[in-house]
């Protein structure tokens, strides 16, 4: 497998109540367009719950 050399991150947030709707959504139009799209490594989602709001980070790893 190639290393990885670029890493980008987007984040994004949302109500703890609307956690799993958003998962859902940031899977199937993100994750997925991103494991498909040529060049990728890998992608990860980490989420972080605080004062109430789910933080979101998706790092996504390039060749280039």
């Amino acid at each position: 497998m190639t290393k990885p050399r670029v890493a980008r991150i987007w984040q994004g947030r949302t109500p703890e109540s609307a956690a799993e709707e958003y998962a859902q959504y940031l899977y199937e139009e993100g994750v997925k367009k991103l494991r498909s799209t040529q060049g990728n490594l890998g992608v990860q989602v980490l989420r972080h719950v605080r004062h109430g709001e789910v933080h979101f980070m998706t790092i996504s790893y390039w060749g280039s």
